[in-house]
């Protein structure tokens, strides 16, 4: 069976591309982020409990590259919807140096 006969049968076929696309975007990025979402949690609960101090670093570092993952995932989305015009751009200010200093401080 093509993919094409095996999408004949599928319920949402009479809705239009854009939705499906839509709606299968949001459990593809649901799929990617959730596991990322739980190491993320872990790390977290992990770093309250552990008292030597190179641990939480690199817990803090487990943790904060799954967060920039989840991001990626998100970013990606963001991107797709531009791209179709879902959303628009809004520029705003960003603090780059807190984010200096936040990389600093992990090393």
């Amino acid at each position: 069976m093509s993919a094409d006969e095996g999408y004949s049968n599928h319920p949402e076929k009479d809705k239009s591309e854009d939705f499906f696309s839509q709606e299968e975007q949001g459990h593809v990025t649901h799929d990617m982020k959730s596991p990322f979402n739980g190491i993320v949690g872990l790390t977290e609960a992990m770093k309250m409990m552990v008292k030597d101090e190179v641990k939480k670093k690199r817990l803090t570092l487990i943790n904060r590259a799954g967060s920039r993952y989840c991001g990626m995932v998100e970013e990606n989305v963001v991107s797709d919807k531009l791209g179709r015009g879902w959303m628009k751009v809004v520029k705003t200010d960003v603090r780059l140096g807190a984010v200096v200093e936040e990389v600093v401080e992990l090393m």
